[in-house]
């Protein structure tokens, strides 16, 4: 349940101290504290903080403040609230896009940037490499022997790609495998995906790009493994055209195939 509270925003003390009084119905502010493991004097704050957003309401009683959670479905106003505050804050980058962009050229202005990872360890540091640069809810195409990298990446490989999950960057992904990925893991995981067979593409290596930011090439070849990073918008949005034909003809295998 605290879970729930913290994905519609609510930071972790403000979720706990609004289940404890959910939980224990109108009362002090030192039975919720108790009930809720937040110090007294922070459970204070975060109950004036919860009653302003209009999901709490206090009541004096004797000279003593008893407070109430108001019916859950008063949560949406959190929501109601964060939407406006993203709003304005899209105005606010709107209005200030033209001086961001200018710095942005200024500082890179500057040739393409490749760097060459071997090993294993190699691979797993460039799978990973630029996720946090990566603006939430953008998109990376790839075409990818699944069977292979989960093989030479294994563990390592599936906590890289719980990161990509976790910052909400979807995946476009032609796959070789033995089986089909099922639908609802490809929801869960944020991919959009076309399954091809070893026998339809001998694929030994993946490439990933990341529209507006550069490439990543891995080998997977035994004892030669190595990975390419190349960091350059304009070549990631060339070969970004290039997906696209190759996603078509795999779709066109894939009906054909039915």
């Amino acid at each position: 349940m605290l879970d729930l509270l913290i994905k519609l925003g609510l930071s972790d003390k403000e979720a706990s101290v609004y289940l404890a009084v959910l939980e224990l119905g109108k009362s002090s502010v030192q039975n919720i504290a108790k009930k809720s493991g937040v110090k007294r004097v922070t459970t204070y704050v975060i109950l004036d903080q919860l009653v302003k957003l209009g999901v709490m309401t206090v009541e004096t009683e004797n000279k003593k403040s008893l407070y109430r959670a108001e019916h859950p479905g008063r949560l949406e106003k959190i929501l109601d609230i964060r939407a406006s505050e993203l709003q304005m804050q899209r105005a606010y980058l709107k209005g200030n896009m033209n001086q961001l962009e200018a710095l942005y050229s200024f500082n890179h202005d500057k040739p393409t940037t490749v760097q060459l990872f071997e090993g294993r360890e190699g691979l797993e540091a460039l799978e990973a490499y630029g996720h946090d640069q990566m603006i939430i809810g953008s998109e990376v195409m790839t075409i990818t022997p699944q069977d292979l990298a989960e093989n030479v990446l294994s563990k390592r490989g599936k906590e890289i790609e719980s990161n990509r999950i976790a910052r909400g960057i979807l995946s476009r992904a032609i796959y070789v495998a033995d089986k089909e990925i099922s639908a609802e893991k490809n929801n869960k995981e944020l991919r959009v995906g076309i399954h091809l067979s070893r026998k339809e593409l001998p694929l030994n290596g993946s490439f990933f790009i990341y529209p507006g930011w550069g490439m990543k090439f891995l080998s997977y070849t035994k004892k030669k493994e190595f990975g390419i990073l190349v960091q350059s918008a304009e070549l990631a949005d060339a070969l970004k055209e290039v997906f696209e034909l190759a996603w078509d003809g795999a779709m066109v295998k894939k009906i054909r195939r039915k």
